[in-house]
């Protein structure tokens, strides 16, 4: 993505350091067509030309039916395409680093792989076999949540207890040619680890930890590659968990924290800059020049704030690497509350792991490829238009002081995700006025409109997360009636009366208890409601539309409640129809009553 453009969204975006605009954004907004997943991926890894995957899944499969059943591991070519590499891990695989010899070493929750015990350790070779234990035997009491490889040491991270039988918890070194515990590594922390990354000077690891080596020092610290001591740097204030880590090239280390934080530290460990979010982050890659986060938030936030100031980003995001500033030309949107867990620039382009069903408007579960190159387009084009706004008689809904509650919805797609909407209003063809939502990226409005002779239309606008707004696009004009049940439109058939209701929508209801007793209603319109009381009393009646049974209402119940909505229909485009209300005659409480109908037409 290169060099970053001021945000076209300048009022949330105030408080982020801005960059000039790029001449193209590198990394493609949606995904390409290559295979995927059924289950959640958690650690993504490219050895010459080839991705390795792990996670929770049990099948792979493209977008043409092809499918492969699989067990939380798999490989892909450059394209994508699913290789034949796929041993069978016995339970979720949670990280994947290069082993010795061109081999790939995994760590998770398993005990086995091809049904031989690996307990949370293995190696595996690029053919899909296993390396025999008599030739690395590294192995843990517990889950391996992280690795990392250095010169000739596998630094592992997790919640175990014991490697190699002996007690080592949380944190540990091997030899990486053979697995074997280097017991001259005395590193140790008190909780579990998450993050791990390596360079030529120290190894940093980044957990739920208070203590570093008997020393107080929380969630993150860096220890000598060799013996295992504590080094000064690497604080994080304040001190959250961390439980995502990236190491750039000149040894900078992104920590991403459940505190909703990203926070980047220099070469030396002192705090560069900081992000805040709305959740934690998950994974942490850098590609084609920019730090990428992904996780489970979907707003960046101003530090010290409750997000009084967000800017949307559905689990996604990517920033500069040298003082954190936002890209405000990309922002692929990702579907799902958990979000992204992993990622990796591989030679396809980005890989996004995770939770996802769908990422960048396409469908496209748990495992995608972002195209990189300066070839990559910018994202140009606006959302569109999915849900044209239109009000809705409200289901279960009370009418208080003549005011009748409606439901306006909208809505809109866009590979970079909806950041605002504009709605607008007008009545009986008057100019167009703003309608205020509760935030902008709000689909939906109560309005308590009364009926009258005015015909009210909505229109919606759009914007992007990266600022391209469509054209405004106009919903239905309605026209809001009520019918009071004593009108002559309505006709009544065995035996219903009018009885005197002051807490009825026009003070009287017609009631009956006979079954087979009708209320019948024609009229013109898309939208239709039949309001009732609901009391002790009341019973079951049944609804037809157009001779078409639809619905069974029931009006019984132990709560009072007056002038409530208790069926409601729409149809795509106004029609003439018929609703028919009969009583069914409940046992005990037969009753059913009409108070008004109500239409939009």
């Amino acid at each position: 993505m290169g060099v970053v453009r001021a945000c076209a969204l300048a009022a949330a975006a105030a408080a982020l350091l801005l960059l000039p605009a790029p001449a193209g954004a590198t990394i493609a907004s949606s995904p390409l067509d290559t295979w995927q997943t059924n289950g959640r991926v958690n650690a993504i890894l490219q050895i010459g030309g080839i991705t390795y995957v792990g996670g929770k899944f049990t099948q792979i499969s493209d977008h043409n039916g092809n499918a492969r059943t699989v067990s939380n591991l798999a490989a892909f070519d450059a394209s994508g395409n699913a290789t034949s590499w796929a041993p069978l891990a016995g339970s979720t695989v949670k990280a994947i680093v290069p082993g010795p010899g061109g081999t790939i070493i995994v760590g998770g929750s398993f005990t086995k792989i091809d049904g031989k015990g690996r307990n949370h350790l293995a190696v595996i070779n690029t053919d899909g076999t296993l390396v025999p234990k008599a030739t690395w035997g590294g192995g843990a009491a517990g889950d391996v949540q992280a690795l990392a490889v250095q010169g000739s040491r596998l630094y592992v991270g997790g919640t175990f207890t014991m490697v190699d039988g002996v007690a080592r918890s949380f944190l540990a070194a091997l030899a990486l040619a053979d697995g074997s515990l280097d017991s001259g590594w005395s590193g140790t922390v008190d909780g579990r680890v998450d993050g791990l990354e390596a360079n030529g000077s120290r190894v940093v690891v980044g957990g739920f930890f208070l203590t570093v080596n008997g020393t107080a020092k929380a969630s993150l610290a860096a220890l000598d590659l060799a013996s295992g001591a504590l080094q000064t740097g690497y604080d994080l204030h304040p001190h959250p968990a961390v439980v995502a880590m990236a190491q750039g090239g000149d040894g900078s280390v992104y920590v991403g924290t459940r505190g909703n934080r990203l926070v980047a530290l220099g070469p030396a460990g002192g705090t560069s800059w900081q992000q805040g979010l709305d959740g934690n982050v998950q994974a942490i890659a850098l590609s084609d020049g920019e730090v990428i986060a992904g996780g489970h938030f979907d707003n960046l936030c101003d530090l010290g704030t409750n997000c009084t100031n967000p800017i949307v980003r559905h689990h996604l995001a990517g920033f500069a690497p040298g003082n954190g500033a936002l890209d405000a030309d990309w922002a692929p949107s990702v579907n799902s509350a958990l979000g992204v867990f992993s990622l990796a620039d591989t030679s396809a382009g980005l890989a996004v792991g995770g939770d996802f069903t769908r990422i960048g408007g396409a469908d496209q579960a748990h495992l995608a490829w972002l195209a990189t190159g300066s070839s990559v387009p910018v994202d140009s084009t606006p959302p569109t238009i999915t849900t044209v706004p239109a009000a809705i008689l409200e289901k279960a809904a009370t009418i208080n002081h003549g005011r009748v509650p409606m439901l306006v919805r909208w809505g809109a797609t866009d590979p970079s995700g909806v950041c605002e909407y504009d709605v607008q209003r007008s009545v009986s063809g008057e100019p167009w006025t703003p309608v205020a939502l509760k935030k902008p990226t709000s689909r939906s409005k109560q309005i308590t409109p009364r009926p009258s002779a005015a015909n009210i239309r909505y229109r919606v606008s759009a914007t992007d997360c990266v600022g391209n707004t469509s054209g405004f696009t106009a919903g239905p004009a309605g026209l809001l009636s009520a019918v009071q049940d004593t009108s002559a439109r309505i006709s009544y058939t065995r035996a219903w009366n009018r009885v005197a209701a002051g807490q009825a929508y026009g003070n009287t209801v017609h009631v009956v208890g006979r079954s087979g007793a009708t209320a019948r209603f024609a009229f013109t319109g898309r939208q239709v409601a039949w309001v009732a009381s609901r009391l002790p009393g009341r019973g079951v009646a049944r609804v037809y539309l157009d001779g078409e049974r639809v619905a069974k209402v029931n009006l019984h119940s132990g709560t009072k409640m007056h002038r409530r909505i208790v069926f409601a229909h729409a149809w795509p485009t106004s029609g003439e129809h018929r609703l028919s209300i009969v009583c069914a005659g409940s046992a005990g409480h037969p009753k059913v009553d009409v108070d008004a109908i109500l239409t939009v037409r």
